[in-house]
């Protein structure tokens, strides 16, 4: 097939995507427009909200306006659908909307996490309502907090008590975890933890029994072969806990989402919506989301209450003085539209690797260094091992389906110091406990900043003695690699950079 031919089938499959999107869109409007809005538009009195697990009103009892408010801040574009629509190729049950508002038996029902938004729409808009809640409260055993909180602990702690639904986010080591436990021991009501992993539960049933008056047997579990519902926590892992929703959802008066914003739409869906709970709060890195779903995760959980900023290292854990060394490469590619092709490049371009090794085996030759290279892809990290190990240099490789026993093992070797170099996909920087790190090697150009604060996080953790904290970074000379390497730049100035360098690339 000729260049031509492809170049015309190619316009013609675009055309048909563009075709379908447009025709999707239309027909969710309609649906909007028709299906959605109350035949009486003038309310009698008070509107009448019950807040249960979802939030129920009459629709007819809302003006149009409001109406109409409501549906569009709950209507969400499907990242999904754009990016089948991109290739071609929309799958069935795909749809160009997510919606989080619905009409049921001439009832509007919400999410509940726009609870405090509803409120604010009601008032700028004169609308009289009455609030008659529904949730749960239970509590089968009095939680008791026996830590301290740090000052700005304590600050966010009065923002977020407050308000029954929200986010709370910060980067690794700030304290949400300790947070979360305060207010469920100061709320006097059961709390269900939902977790991603294994390795998340039993860190969870770690604070639970250091920071809360219970002991490991009360601590329910839910996961790794276990069932057991506890007495005043649980802690359950996310593909368990949709088994026992049914059981669960009136059993818990605050239910928290650990790691918020990388949870599965499914966790909402499946499991946060059918919950009864009085609370709700949700742990992140950020308010971001790398899939684009920002939207639908508060309207499940609620608005974005608090950021916690990164701990700062004070008394015996050293001076905690961060470093950006930013180091030039003459990386060339002739870029177009296609990232792939460049990042596949970039991956594969040989001087660019030799000089990343060759600052790694710079850093490691002080026997105290530990180094925490991040990588976009597995066959970078391969290539990186692969120079190292050439010239004599240990390194071991984590990535998302490395067993927990092999990271743990990983993780042993590089605390004794028989180890020195990590090498991570950045996606699997969560699997890792690198409280030794001291030197970081972002060897890819990330675009995301929750990658970034949570392996910074790891670097503010560092051991007593590594008093100094090294980012390295790459200067590629392509305009897009420019821009995301100011906005990694950014993020590492958020942190408090104590010094900043920027070297050629055999500048020593």
């Amino acid at each position: 097939m000729s260049f031509l031919e492809n170049l015309i089938q190619e316009i013609e499959a675009r055309k048909k995507a563009e075709e379908a999107a447009q025709a999707m869109e239309d027909h969710a409007k309609a649906a909007l427009e028709t299906d959605s809005l109350p035949e009486e538009p003038t309310p009698s009195g008070p509107v009448s909200v019950a807040l249960g697990n979802v939030i129920e009103m009459e629709a007819r009892a809302l003006p149009i306006k409001v109406h109409e408010e409501i549906m569009k801040r709950l209507t969400f574009d499907n990242p999904r659908y754009f990016h089948e629509a991109r290739f071609g190729r929309i799958k069935p049950g795909t749809t160009r909307y997510l919606q989080y508002a619905w009409n049921q038996d001439g009832k509007l029902i919400l999410a509940r996490g726009f609870m405090h938004e509803l409120i604010r729409i009601f008032h700028a808009n004169r609308v009289r309502f009455d609030i008659k809640d529904r949730t749960v409260r239970p509590q089968s055993f009095c939680l008791k907090f026996k830590g301290s909180l740090n000052p700005e602990q304590i600050e966010a702690l009065e923002a977020i008590r407050i308000r029954r639904f929200g986010i709370v986010a910060g980067p690794r080591g700030s304290g949400k975890k300790v947070l979360a436990l305060k207010l469920a021991a100061a709320r006097n009501v059961d709390a269900l933890v939902i977790v991603k992993s294994k390795a998340r539960m039993y860190q969870w049933k770690e604070a639970a029994c250091r920071f809360l008056n219970i002991d490991g047997g009360q601590v329910g579990m839910l996961g790794d072969g276990r069932q057991d519902f506890g007495e005043g926590i649980a802690i359950a892992i996310d593909r368990t806990l949709y088994r026992h929703v049914d059981n669960l959802k009136s059993r818990a008066g605050m239910v928290i989402v650990d790691q918020c914003e990388r949870a599965n739409l499914k966790i909402f869906t499946d499991a946060v919506i059918p919950m009864e709970s009085a609370y709700l709060l949700g742990l992140g890195r950020s308010d971001k989301r790398l899939d684009g779903l920002d939207g639908p995760m508060k309207a499940c959980l609620g608005p974005l209450l608090c950021e916690l900023k990164c701990p700062s290292k004070t008394g015996g854990e050293g001076t905690g003085n961060l470093i950006l060394v930013v180091r030039s490469t003459d990386f060339q590619f002739d870029f177009l539209d296609n990232y792939g092709e460049l990042t596949t490049a970039l991956v594969q371009d040989q001087a660019r690797n030799d000089l990343i090794v060759t600052d790694i085996l710079e850093c490691i030759a002080n026997p105290q260094a530990r180094a925490l290279v991040i990588c976009d892809r597995i066959e970078h990290a391969q290539t990186l091992k692969a120079l190292l190990e050439a010239r004599f240099a240990k390194a071991a490789i984590v990535k998302g389906r490395t067993p927990r026993s092999q990271i743990e093992s990983v993780q042993r070797k590089y605390g004794q110091g028989n180890l020195q170099v990590i090498i991570t996909i950045q996606k699997s920087i969560h699997k890792l406990e690198t409280n030794r790190t001291n030197h970081l090697f972002v060897a890819s150009p990330i675009k995301y900043g929750d990658h970034l604060f949570q392996a910074m996080g790891a670097l503010m953790k560092a051991a007593p003695k590594n008093d100094q904290l090294v980012i390295h970074d790459y200067r590629d000379p392509l305009k897009v690699l420019m821009n995301s390497l100011r906005q990694r730049v950014k993020y590492y100035r958020s942190m408090g950079l104590a010094h900043e360098t920027t070297l050629e690339k055999n500048e020593k």
